[in-house]
């Protein structure tokens, strides 16, 4: 399964916004479930699957708004994926939440067996101020988790 949160972050509305994923060649989307935040106001969010691809169109998305979707698909030879979503005046960021995750776990551990060598912390200084950012939404991704 893999889930998806797509948020307008911005401070204006996003209209007809495109949203496309695609998987391995040999991946097939079996079942979508979306669940919209909030629940009404986003105009039509139409859709479009065939077989390793989905397309999506928001009409509407104000700013905080978000769309959770939940994909499961079959014979997907590679644990990976592609997104695609281009508009006007849209900058589309893509957060991997698991691959983040695991990164800041394996750094964690990382500096956690040298905690009682202080100056031996210093190199990972930058890369810890580096992934501060990450770490709060990957809370946060945690936390929404917790609360549904």
């Amino acid at each position: 399964m893999y889930k998806f949160r797509i948020q307008n972050i911005g401070l204006e509305s996003i209209n007809k916004q495109p949203i496309t994923i695609v998987f391995d060649e040999n991946a097939i989307i079996k079942k979508l479930f979306i669940l919209t935040k909030p629940e009404i106001g986003f105009g039509e969010i139409a859709f479009h699957i065939d077989n390793n691809r989905i397309d999506l169109k928001i009409d509407l998305m104000n700013p905080k708004d978000s769309i959770n979707l939940e994909l499961i698909t079959i014979n997907n030879l590679i644990d990976g994926y592609k997104i695609f979503g281009k508009n006007d005046n849209v900058i589309l960021s893509i957060f991997d939440y698991k691959n983040e995750k695991e990164k800041l776990i394996a750094l964690l551990e990382e500096v956690s067996g040298k905690i009682n060598q202080p100056f031996s912390l210093i190199p990972y200084l930058l890369k810890i101020i580096k992934i501060y950012p990450k770490l709060y939404k990957i809370t946060r991704i945690d936390r929404i988790n917790k609360e549904k």
